[in-house]
C-alpha cells in the first residue's frame, strides 16, 4: 500500500503504534472499544508511515464502520475480533506473503505475552 515501503525510524514508529494500538484489544467486545476510532486510528498510522489507499478501500472501511454499529446495537457484547478469527487465518492463507514487509523478530516486541490469543471457537 505504500509507494515507497517505510523503513528505519519510519517502519519502527508504525509498528510500535500498530503494537500500541492493539495491546489488549483481542478479547474485548465491542462495547468496550469503538471498532470505528480503532480502525481510523489504524488508518492513520498507517497514512503517517506513507501508506496510500485508493479510491476502492473507502466502501470497505465504510462497510466496517456500519458493521460495527450494527453489532454494537444487536450484540454487543460479543468479540467480534475473535469471531473473524477463522475468516483471518483463512484470508491468511491467501495472501503473498513473500510482498509483506519483513517485521521485526517477536523478541523484540514489546507487546508479546500481553494480548490473549484468538478465540477460534465463539458463539456468535
Amino acid at each position: 500500500m505504500a509507494d515507497v515501503a517505510p523503513s528505519g525510524k519510519t517502519l519502527k514508529t508504525y509498528y510500535d503504534s500498530m503494537y500500541e494500538l492493539y495491546d489488549g484489544f483481542v478479547g474485548t467486545s465491542v462495547s468496550e472499544v469503538s471498532l470505528t476510532q480503532q480502525m481510523m486510528k489504524t488508518v492513520k498510522a498507517a497514512v503517517l508511515a506513507g501508506c496510500s489507499f485508493g479510491d476502492e478501500a473507502f466502501p470497505i472501511i465504510r462497510s466496517l464502520m456500519y458493521m460495527d454499529g450494527m453489532v454494537l446495537k444487536g450484540h454487543p457484547e460479543v468479540d467480534l475480533i475473535s469471531s473473524m478469527g477463522p475468516y483471518l487465518d483463512e484470508f491468511a492463507t491467501l495472501i503473498d506473503t513473500t510482498t509483506l514487509l519483513d517485521k521485526e523478530p517477536a523478541a523484540d516486541w514489546k507487546s508479546v505475552g500481553k494480548n490473549r490469543p484468538l478465540i477460534t471457537k465463539t458463539t456468535a
